[in-house]
């Protein structure tokens, strides 16, 4: 289980990985309840054994500033 905080919404994103599906939920804060949003299929869910492997995303490069 994982919370992510995101600034400047009203909500907080739990992820929630299974066996075969991770499951994407908002939390309201202000009405303290929560909903799935989406549910993704694990990749390789059949052959994997032990822990969901994060992959790195590549960010954009920043401009130096003169």
């Amino acid at each position: 289980l994982s919370v992510a905080f995101l600034s400047g919404k009203d909500y907080l994103l739990i992820y929630r990985i299974g066996a075969e599906t991770i499951d994407y939920y908002h939390y309201m804060l202000a009405d303290n309840y929560s909903t799935l949003r989406m549910q993704k299929d694990r990749p390789g869910a059949d052959k994997a054994k032990g822990q969901l492997q994060l992959l790195k995303t590549p960010r954009p490069k920043r401009k130096k500033k003169n």
